[in-house]
């Protein structure tokens, strides 16, 4: 199933008292490339600033083997470019579960026992390559500047996207759907095109992989987009290695998509600028406001200090971004989420936001308890 591709003509015809004239070719309206590849999948030109944007799959994966082939059940879960659960399972025995919490933190669980580290070079190729492959246009506005390709007559269908990876090469097909994707010795190969639940976007069924490891088919079934993942959901019970990224001061952290966690969290905070310099002083997270105030959140107490604040240990949704979002709209997407997540709000919504250097992180923690308590 597929959607053409949408372009816009407008026919003018001019007239005059006792003379026809022809009437004037067709005049072709401007249509940004990027518009047109997000028409032909039915998405939204921009995508939604909101933290329901991760995809959850499930249906069947293939291996090809040497002198067989060998069926499993499959069910994955995407949240960035770096972070995915991929659990596969044949008949009754123990499932496979591979877990990436990002590029520097893998575990594989397999017949029943625990975790265990795993490579993550393999696993953060791929979920790469799905990540903007799922989302594109949305990531590929530079790569499609050109609007048509070489002869002139369609769509450009060949591109380039920079990743902490290399380069990833992605081409199209006539109508502007991604066909075949590669980064580094891994190619993979997209057809059998459906809607996505709940978003009705296009999305690809069949994911013919090979790479030096052989051939891989994957055939889903079911396909879930605009999901809500918690970064739990990508690593063991207890990995604390690979916890907490999701607080604003963790500026540094590329590449990741934003980071979304429940977390239990307790701090001291100081209610007015003390008299003495801020600059040089290790803090968690610099500066938060909530509300009309604004509070400096510290580490460990200032000499001469004594008015700090205590917010006792408790549960906070944790969303961190380096997308443009003032705190209203975060505190109503992350409101937006709870359902979702069986939360409910418990409290104002503490922000921080550098205005100043608007590249960096922004944080945000929503004060939350179960549902129903």
């Amino acid at each position: 199933m597929k959607a053409p591709a949408l372009f816009l003509t407008t026919t003018v015809l001019l007239c005059s008292c006792g003379k026809e004239e022809a009437p004037e070719p067709p005049i072709q309206e401007p249509v940004h490339p990027y518009a047109a590849y997000a028409e032909t999948r039915v998405m939204p030109h921009f995508e939604p600033r909101s933290p329901a944007r991760h995809y959850y799959l499930t249906g069947t994966v293939t291996f090809h083997l040497a002198e067989r082939q060998v069926t499993q059940k499959a069910e994955m879960r995407l949240a960035a470019p770096d972070r995915m659960m991929f659990r596969i399972q044949q008949d009754q025995e123990h499932p496979n579960i591979f877990l990436l919490a990002d590029q520097d933190h893998c575990w594989l669980k397999s017949g029943g026992n625990a975790y265990e580290p795993y490579d993550a070079l393999d696993l953060w190729i791929e979920t790469t390559m799905r990540w903007y492959v799922l989302r594109f246009p949305w990531d590929w506005a530079a790569a499609t500047s050109t609007p048509r390709d070489a002869s002139g007559t369609g769509l450009a269908n060949d591109f380039v996207l920079p990743t902490t990876l290399g380069d990833l090469h992605l081409e199209t097909d006539a109508e502007g759907f991604p066909l075949v994707a590669s980064l580094r010795e891994k190619t993979v190969r997209l057809s059998d095109w459906h809607m996505a639940t709940p978003s009705g976007n296009l999305v690809p069924l069949h994911w013919d992989w090979t790479s030096e490891q052989g051939r891989r088919e994957e055939q889903f079934e079911r396909f879930l987009d605009q999901s809500v993942m918690v970064d739990a959901s990508f690593r063991p019970e207890g990995a604390a290695e690979a916890a907490m990224r999701t607080l604003p001061d963790a500026d540094s952290v590329e590449g990741t998509g934003d980071n979304l966690d429940v977390a239990e969290l307790g701090f001291r905070y100081l209610t007015r600028v003390p008299d003495v310099d801020l600059d040089g002083v290790q803090t968690r997270v610099p500066w938060m406001v909530a509300g009309e105030a604004r509070y400096a959140l510290m580490d460990h107490e200032l000499e001469g200090t004594t008015d700090f604040q205590v917010v006792e240990e408790r549960q906070w949704l944790a969303w961190g971004t380096h997308r443009g979002v003032n705190a209203a709209e975060a505190e109503e997407y992350l409101l937006s989420v709870l359902p979702q997540l069986q939360l409910e709000a418990d409290g104002p919504m503490w922000s921080q936001i550098d205005e100043a250097n608007p590249k960096r992180r922004r944080g945000f923690l929503l004060p939350v308890r179960p549902k129903g308590l």
